[in-house]
């Protein structure tokens, strides 16, 4: 279950929903990424909705429980272990974004950190983010490729700055940056699974 189904089990109706989702889309450069962020959107929504505040308080702590067990117990795509590993040769990044400790634990929580030779754990995925990131690390833009679910927050700032990207697509992504774009480009490519990435990453290096 994501977490709007949650809040739609617990507080009633797809509209709320929607405005919750819109509160999100405001607030973000406001609160930033997380799940205090998403807490307070969401107590936000629920006032602004007239919800009395004994509702609100119960709402919050089963919602705030539901999002620290699925951080606790991330669930992997299908061979993401073999995949990582068959990429061995490559100097692998894990990019992330949100509130440190928090995307920390859910790094740690994986068992998948020790397969990136570094972690980044960003405030935002903007592409003047994504760009100091790579000049920390020494990698040209041209050099990188950016593998993602979000096609708002990993791939159009990636292909901004010049680096290629692979989409792997999910159904419970995050609402806030859902996008019915068709989008196309020499240096972006779309997978249906994550088995598929080195040969995607392969067909990139060719072209580049």
């Amino acid at each position: 279950m994501s977490i709007y189904a949650a809040v739609r089990a617990l507080a009633g109706g797809d509209e709320l929903v929607e405005r919750l989702v819109e509160r999100e889309r405001r607030n973000s450069a406001v609160y930033g990424y997380g799940t205090n962020a998403f807490l307070l959107s969401l107590v936000e929504t629920l006032l602004e909705q007239a919800v009395a505040p004994s509702v609100i308080c119960d709402v919050v702590e089963q919602v705030r429980v539901t999002i620290y067990a699925a951080g606790s117990n991330p669930v992997l795509l299908d061979e993401v272990p073999e995949v990582l590993d068959q990429l061995q040769g490559h100097r692998l990044l894990l990019v992330t974004r949100g509130d440190l400790a928090e995307q920390r634990r859910k790094v740690d929580s994986s068992g998948l950190a020790g397969r990136f030779d570094q972690v980044e754990i960003l405030p935002d995925k903007e592409p003047r983010t994504y760009s100091r990131m790579l000049a920390k690390h020494g990698i040209e833009p041209s050099n990188f490729a950016m593998v993602g679910n979000s096609l708002v927050a990993d791939i159009l700032p990636a292909i901004e700055i010049g680096a290629s990207a692979v989409l792997v697509p999910r159904p419970l992504g995050w609402a806030v940056e859902a996008s019915s774009t068709t989008f196309e480009h020499p240096r972006f490519r779309t997978i249906s699974k994550i088995a598929e990435l080195p040969g995607a990453l392969s067909e990139l290096q060719r072209q580049a």
